[in-house]
C-alpha cells in the first residue's frame, strides 16, 4: 500500500476530490488527512494531486483506496 499524506494548514475548511470517483470530503481547518491505495502492478504508478482553489484533487492509479482525516477512517 502507498501512503500519501497531507494537511490543511489554512484556517478555512477545503475540499479532498478523489479521482477518478469524483468523491468529495470536506477537510477542517487543521486537519492532517492520508489516503492509502493499493498501486496498480502491471503499470507505473502515476497518481498525482492538483490544488484548485480550495479543493485539492487526487487522482489515485489504484482500483480502490482508503481515507483517513485526523487518524479516523472515513467510508470510502
Amino acid at each position: 500500500m502507498v501512503t500519501v499524506r497531507f494537511s490543511n494548514e489554512t484556517d478555512r475548511n477545503i475540499d479532498l476530490m478523489v479521482e477518478p470517483w469524483g468523491a468529495v470530503e470536506p477537510i477542517p481547518a487543521g486537519a492532517r488527512f492520508a489516503i492509502r491505495y493499493t498501486p496498480p502492478v502491471d503499470r507505473e504508478d502515476t497518481s498525482f494531486a492538483e490544488y484548485h482553489a480550495g479543493m485539492i484533487r487526487f487522482w489515485v492509479e489504484g482500483s480502490h483506496y482508503e481515507l483517513n482525516i485526523d487518524g479516523e477512517p472515513v467510508p470510502t
